[in-house]
């Protein structure tokens, strides 16, 4: 049997309220956090404070019926109705329910719920959050079958995610009409066929209101599809309005702004070389080239190389000789005579001369040899 945290009102006057101030809350396995009224007095509210995060997740055992948060009136089954002495439908208010979290996390099934199955009116979920993730077909709803519909309003400082078929709703599934839903969160995420429903079908279509900053998955839609939609319809009365703001996006930040000055583009043409100032230009013809791709290379339009080889060549032989030129053979000194005007000179024996001079004593007397 799953376990269960709550109060319930099975007579005329109202439920109590519920406070749960906690450091975490999981609730797994079909468990539930119920307030609720099942007569015609009034569901009680039920408040979460949890310091580090609330996870709601999975089923009972081998059954559809969700883990819950909830403030609810509710239609018990036959036999149970005549135990207790309760009507067939009640008629008492649903409850509020208010979350403050830094991490919410609604999966496989699990659900976050204000709820009015009789004729009552549905109540009012408030969730105040860092951020939400709601994957595996986790739902946040506001339901009403015959009263007015209940609201969701949602404050988020990070982001919410939906996933894998996830989705808000606030709807009516009778004659009453859709909730509404308000969400403001820097960034909205929906992927795999997750939604944000205000719908209704006897009665209008709820209002939802969306303040971000990026959506991303998510688009609206006049009736819901296979793809993630926003829609606020009626299926037969009047629909409801979906109100995206987004002020991230500039709607003029792609647009560019033209000169307001007409310039005339002649004026932007350089008009060429001035012939009276020594300058021109002349055409010698084609080359090698052809017309177009398809013409072949005519003999007369063979490329010719105007330049005057002579003076090439001559170049070319004067670099020649000059590379030629031998170096002048340096000899080394192998003596030294002092000069008619008493200078010292170093001298070398070449082949024009067969004797040198040499200093024979300190008096400067040459001695020759």
């Amino acid at each position: 049997m799953p376990s269960i945290l709550g109060g319930a009102n099975v007579g005329i006057g109202d439920a109590g309220n519920l406070t749960i101030n906690t450091r975490s809350l999981q609730i797994e396995d079909g468990a539930r956090v119920d307030s609720s009224t099942v007569n015609s007095g009034n569901a009680g509210s039920l408040t979460i404070n949890a310091q580090d995060f609330i996870e709601v997740s999975g089923t009972v055992p081998g059954s559809i019926n969700p883990s819950l948060i909830i403030s609810s009136a509710n239609i018990l089954d036959e036999s149970l109705q005549q135990f207790l002495g309760v009507p067939a439908i009640p008629s008492g208010d649903s409850g509020n329910v208010t979350i403050n979290t830094p991490v919410l996390k609604v999966s496989d099934g699990g659900e976050i719920t204000v709820r009015n199955d009789g004729t009552g009116k549905g109540g009012i979920l408030n969730i105040n959050a860092n951020s939400i993730l709601l994957n595996s077909k986790g739902e946040i709803t506001a339901s009403t079958q015959s009263g007015a519909g209940g609201n969701i309003d949602l404050q988020l400082k990070d982001g919410l995610i939906l996933r894998n078929q996830s989705f808000i709703s606030a709807e009516s599934g009778g004659t009453g009409n859709g909730g509404n839903i308000n969400i403001n969160s820097p960034v909205i995420a929906g992927l795999e066929n997750s939604d944000i429903i205000a719908n209704a079908v006897e009665g209008d279509g709820g209002n939802i209101n969306i303040n971000t900053q990026g959506l991303f998955g998510l688009q609206f839609q006049d009736k819901l599809t296979i793809q993630s939609d926003i829609t606020a319809s009626s299926e037969f009365g009047v629909n409801g309005t979906v109100e995206i703001n987004n002020p991230a996006i500039d709607p003029s930040s792609s647009l560019t702004q033209l000169p307001s000055d007409v310039v005339d583009s002649s004026q932007k043409v350089a008009s060429g070389c001035s012939v009276n100032q020594s300058n021109s230009f002349t055409v010698v013809g084609k080359g090698g080239l052809a017309v177009n791709p398809q013409e072949a290379v005519a003999e007369v339009n063979a490329w010719n190389d105007l330049r005057d080889l002579n003076i090439t060549n001559r170049n070319q032989q004067r670099n020649i000789q000059v590379e030629n030129d031998s170096p002048k053979l340096i000899i080394e000194a192998t003596g030294w005579v002092v000069n008619k005007e008493g200078n010292i000179e170093f001298i070398a024996q070449s082949d024009n001369r067969d004797s040198w001079q040499k200093v024979s004593n300190c008096k400067g007397e040459v001695e020759k040899i």
